[in-house]
């Protein structure tokens, strides 16, 4: 017999809750509870750390299913998207989870059965693959490209430019590592290091300054051209000891 889980039910339609719970419990896995609104299910989702969730995604309250999954994100909790809604945008939203299934009600018993097996395997293979997060280490970082680990030197980045979720580390020797982190964590594991914030989407290494034209409000780092904003023209002009 396979380990029971706990799931998690966020549904504020009754009868397809009540569905899932005989289909969750036909599966042999324990019903931790059934919400219908996005406060509760975020306050029963932090306190209870269910093994699996499978939550609507247009739940009553101010958040939407996609927008509790993505608060909760670093719990890394399977989450089944149960939707009535079959369009792209829906789908996209879903994604941006970091172990998601996307099923159409109705929902069968195969169908979630087939689902939550597949999500568990995939949890499996995430926790023993190479972190994606990049990790410093004596003036190195450890910067995860396809399935292999790179040791890049930290000066021999030249800067990071910010994409949503994502950062894109910029080489001296043009290669890059794109990496899912948000640019304010990955200037907390910077710190130490001669790196500055630029303008809200982009980190420069100052060692690696050519020039900053202070009228265009430009950084001249080789061929990249890399924006200084208003509020950070005053401070690199400071760090670098301009003389006017």
């Amino acid at each position: 017999m396979k380990n029971s889980l706990s799931v998690l039910i966020v549904e504020d339609n009754p009868s397809f809750a009540l569905e899932m719970e005989m289909l969750i419990d036909e599966l042999g896995h324990e019903v931790l509870g059934v919400v219908d609104n996005s406060g509760d299910a975020l306050v029963e989702i932090m306190d209870k750390v269910p093994d699996l969730i499978i939550m609507d995604i247009e739940i009553k309250g101010k958040l939407s299913g996609t927008e509790i999954a993505a608060k909760m994100n670093h719990l890394n909790i399977p989450i089944v998207f149960a939707t009535s809604f079959t369009d792209e945008k829906h789908y996209l939203e879903a994604k941006q989870t970091e172990i998601f299934a996307y099923l159409i009600k109705p929902i069968k018993r195969f169908e979630l059965e087939r689902t939550i097996d597949l999500l568990l395997q995939n949890a499996v293979l995430r926790k023993q693959a190479p972190s994606s997060t990049p990790e410093a280490v004596d003036g190195f970082l450890l910067l995860k490209k396809n399935e292999t680990v790179h040791k890049v030197a930290i000066n021999d980045i030249i800067f990071i430019e910010s994409d949503g979720n994502y950062c894109i580390s910029h080489t001296t020797s043009g290669e890059k590592f794109t990496n899912r982190i948000k640019l304010s964590e990955f200037e907390e594991r910077l710190k130490g290091h001669t790196f500055k914030k630029s303008h809200r989407s982009y980190l420069v290494n100052v060692e690696r300054i050519d020039a900053i034209n202070l009228f265009e409000s430009v950084i001249h780092i080789g061929e990249h051209q890399i924006p200084l904003s208003r509020n950070a023209k005053a401070d690199f002009v400071d760090s670098e000891k301009v003389l006017k």
